[in-house]
């Protein structure tokens, strides 16, 4: 941390709009010394605090240390609540306790909920009015308490236990109910939101990019195509109580006939979807949504080894980086940073490419991390230069065999192109190393990515001499010989049975929802039976989907017997000496 740079610096890295995800990035923070641990944008201050007159009473600080934060000032506790009476009244005295108080409260953690043992204080509706609801301490803070009069006469604390093995989730961390507890707030509407809400909590959760039986209801747009189907929780979270819900209907049923076993929700599948989705709740920007809906309909589904008519790039076309369309229309145009990218040019219709926005892409975290700095900063060079350090560089493959790759260090400790990058370059022994990026064909495994190897390293460079290391090296790849391989071929095996064992239980739901179809519409009165399939199935497709259940069953007992123990001695031999 140090004191803000000069305003001339200051500007160029200024943050463009509120820092509402967590950064690790450099940036300027503002606080109120009354409330040090409630961090403020700069992005914020500027567009609120400044002008003001409580504006001398927050200081800004230059972080560049690297730590995670985000921005706090955007909850709607502030903005729907607190602000301008304070700006009215001149009295800064309720924010204040809000911050202060807001300090000490752990964040919501979200749908995937909390364990007891984490000490999160919880609130329910009134009179038990929904059973099943409970509502975090963050959320009631930063959500209810911005309704306050609906929100203090229908939540109090829980008083029930808590037990420490057990998970609770918050339900307003789902952007349904959040739009809902809004709207039936501004009408005091409560018996609605009473009677909404349950539905939603008993909704499936997306199932993200699973294939699955369509069990639940999809909907699908007005205007198609035929074929684009979103699940229920992805249509209440993102589309009801929207501009976009008359834009969209319930899909009908026997979707496996329509459309094959593979239906599946398109938000849930496709990463850019997903940011576009979330973009949207905080943008509201709906004619942005469609006309990026159309786009990706349209084109190539992002994935890795992707065939595109079009790619884009940033204006400097750094070399190794590539944007399909589909990304371009809901990750760079709803972000607002178009304006750094273009057309890129020389890309054959037919190469194979991975978009370098798809998560299968190298160092993805470390990508969207960059395109975040450069959508609050409204600046391309951050992500400029980690694509020019990193995009032709290979992930180390740590503890597996890789050809074809170029290799630094000695012929008994071998260290691949990342680690040499990032923690062997620039020391003692780099320079007197044999290998300097040599290609190698055939299959070769680094060395340099175990914490213990890199402080053996560490000592060598101290003493100059190497002779200690190259030595452990040898005796570690003897024990990566005897253990590894086998410890492999067993998981391998045992995975495969589990696929094989899915494939199996699919098809018999496949199977046995089609002939429950087919009994319904055609009754008959004659069952068919089977040693192993047993008895009361009216068609084929029924004897079929029993046939595909025993299968399952049997391979079951199978990957109950493997030799689960033999891995786990093996394994436990391998990390000893890694």
């Amino acid at each position: 941390s140090s004191t803000p740079p000069a305003p001339a610096a200051q500007s160029q890295a200024a943050t463009r709009e509120c820092i509402s995800s967590t950064v690790i990035f450099a940036a300027t923070w503002y606080k109120h010394h009354q409330a040090p641990n409630f961090p403020i944008c700069e992005s914020c201050y500027e567009r609120q605090i400044r002008g003001s007159r409580f504006a001398s009473q927050f200081t800004g600080t230059y972080h560049d240390d690297g730590k995670p934060r985000l921005c706090r000032w955007k909850s709607p506790r502030i903005k729907d609540c607190l602000w301008e009476p304070a700006v009215s009244s001149g009295s800064l005295e309720r924010v204040i306790e809000y911050l202060i108080v807001r300090s000490t409260i752990p964040d919501c953690v979200g749908t995937g909920g909390a364990k007891g043992s984490a000490g999160i204080k919880w609130y329910r509706p009134r009179d038990n009015a929904i059973p099943a609801m409970v509502v975090c301490q963050a959320c009631y803070e930063d959500l209810i308490l911005a309704c306050p009069r609906f929100g203090v006469d229908h939540f109090e604390p829980s008083t029930l236990v808590h037990q420490a093995d057990q998970t609770w989730a918050c339900d307003m961390a789902l952007p349904y109910i959040q739009r809902e507890f809004k709207v039936r707030a501004q009408t005091n509407d409560w018996k609605t939101f009473v009677s909404a809400v349950p539905v939603r909590m008993s909704i499936n959760p997306c199932p993200g990019d699973k294939t699955v039986y369509p069990s639940d209801k999809f909907f699908t747009p007005v205007r198609g195509p035929e074929g684009l189907l979103i699940c229920m929780a992805c249509f209440c979270d993102y589309i009801l109580l929207t501009d976009q819900a008359n834009d969209w209907k319930d899909a009908g049923e026997d979707l496996s006939r329509r459309f094959g076993v593979s239906v599946g929700c398109f938000f849930g599948r496709q990463f850019n979807m997903r940011v576009l989705a979330s973009r949207t709740l905080d943008s509201n920007d709906q004619a942005l949504f469609r006309q990026a809906i159309d786009t990706v309909i349209n084109s190539p589904r992002c994935a890795t080894q992707m065939q595109s008519p079009a790619w884009f790039t940033l204006l400097s076309d750094p070399p190794g980086f590539e944007i399909c369309r589909a990304c371009v229309a809901t990750i760079v145009v709803p972000m607002g940073i178009e304006q750094h990218f273009t057309l890129k040019q020389g890309i054959s219709s037919d190469s194979k490419i991975t978009c370098s926005f798809n998560p299968g892409v190298a160092r993805f975290g470390m990508y969207m991390n960059k395109l975040l700095e450069m959508v609050f900063k409204q600046d391309p060079a951050p992500l400029e230069a980690f694509i020019r350090e990193y995009a032709c560089l290979p992930l180390c493959a740590r503890d597996r065999y890789v050809e074809k790759r170029r290799w630094y260090g000695w012929e008994e400790c071998t260290i691949c192109a990342e680690c040499h990058h990032e923690f062997v370059r620039d020391t003692a022994l780099a320079d007197a190393m044999p290998h300097q990026g040599t290609f190698v064909e055939g299959g070769v495994m680094c060395e340099m990515y175990s914490r213990r190897m890199r402080q053996m390293y560490l000592e060598a460079c101290s003493s100059g001499d190497a002779t200690s290391l190259l030595e452990y090296s040898l005796q570690r790849r003897a024990v990566y010989g005897a253990t590894m391989p086998r410890l492999r071929q067993i998981m391998n095996d045992l995975k495969m049975k589990m696929l094989q064992q899915n494939m199996a239980l699919n098809n018999s739901m496949f199977y046995k929802y089609t002939g429950n179809t087919f009994y319904r519409t055609l009754p008959v009165e004659t069952t068919y039976a089977g040693s192993a399939i047993g008895a009361g199935h009216y068609n084929h497709m029924q004897i079929k989907g029993a046939e595909y259940a025993a299968q399952a069953a049997a391979i079951g007992a199978e990957i109950r017997g493997s030799p689960t123990y033999i891995a786990e001695e093996l394994e436990k031999r391998w990390r000893s000496v890694e």
